[in-house]
């Protein structure tokens, strides 16, 4: 009798070898460009993520939950913004987390300028390169210019001016593109104010 059965355990185990599945199972060998890609992280790769996330001051986890979503450092400059908060969800971060991220990002790589609003804007391919940065925290600034600074709707002088500020006034800047001021809109008008 023990002979048959194996000692009783294996021919469970070999019946259940013999189920069949009821659904196959899908695995992704390679990644697109601009995918992330689980297998191709490596340890140096977490360890680049962690040091830059550590450097503005997210905790030391991060970097290697991130990473076993397939972020690395590089894709932090390159994936759109929802990509990316995408994987620091799967990866289980919390609310507070993931805008830290997001800041971070917008701090340290700047994202893409957006979409002409105006008919005489720049071409596409030159709006595609040009990078809106986000200041670490709005920063006050004070008017210098005399009689007073147009305020634009977009970062470029051919764009129309939407109000002006006076010498003297105080603005608050919370991103910068070549140059370019982006004020927030109670502080300073709502528009860029060329500078």
């Amino acid at each position: 009798e023990e002979g048959e059965g194996g000692g009783g355990g294996g021919g469970e185990r070999a019946g259940a070898c013999t189920e069949r599945l009821s659904a196959p199972a899908l695995v992704v060998l390679t990644a697109g460009a601009g995918h992330l890609d689980v297998l191709a992280v490596t340890a140096d790769d977490v360890e680049e993520l962690s040091g830059f996330l550590s450097s503005v001051g997210m905790p030391s986890w991060v970097g290697a939950s991130l990473g076993s979503q397939g972020l690395r450092l590089p894709l932090l400059q390159s994936l759109p913004m929802l990509q990316i908060v995408a994987a620091a969800k799967r990866a289980g971060l919390a609310l507070g987390l993931r805008e830290r991220l997001k800041h971070a990002v917008r701090c340290t790589f700047g994202v893409p300028l957006a979409p002409p609003t105006l008919p005489r804007s720049p071409p596409a391919a030159e709006r595609a390169r040009r990078r809106v940065f986000a200041l670490p925290r709005p920063v006050s600034m004070v008017v210098l210019l005399s009689p007073g600074l147009p305020c634009r709707l977009e970062p470029s002088l051919s764009a129309a001016a939407v109000c002006w500020r006076r010498a003297g006034d105080v603005v608050v800047a919370v991103a910068t593109c070549e140059g370019w001021l982006e004020l927030l809109a109670g502080g300073g008008g709502g528009g860029r104010p060329g500078g």
